[in-house]
């Protein structure tokens, strides 16, 4: 797998890792384990509106990869409704 700190480098972190891996099996590995860490912190406590706008920027690269991320569609419409600015926009852009 590609080495990186999980959640911690952000978007461009995330990318860079993403294009790191050597194999398309290493990316999928990386991806999916990736999009279940951004599962579960939706799920289990309320994410901050920084982490927010970097799990929908990761989820809409991930969407274009061509990986399933069906579980987050409903963020995007939360982020535009109740972000501001930059947020917002992230939220809009997303939803599309």
């Amino acid at each position: 797998m590609a080495s990186g700190v999980h959640m911690g480098p952000g978007f461009h972190g995330f990318i860079k890792d993403v294009l790191r891996c050597r194999s398309q099996e290493e990316e999928k590995e990386f991806v999916n384990h990736e999009l279940e860490l951004i599962k579960e912190s939706w799920e289990k406590n309320g994410v901050l509106q920084e982490s927010a706008c970097d799990y929908l920027c990761r989820l809409v690269f991930c969407h274009t990869l061509g990986y399933d991320v069906s579980f987050g569609l409903m963020y995007p419409v939360m982020m535009a409704m109740q972000g501001s600015g930059v947020e917002k926009r992230i939220g809009y852009m997303a939803a599309m």
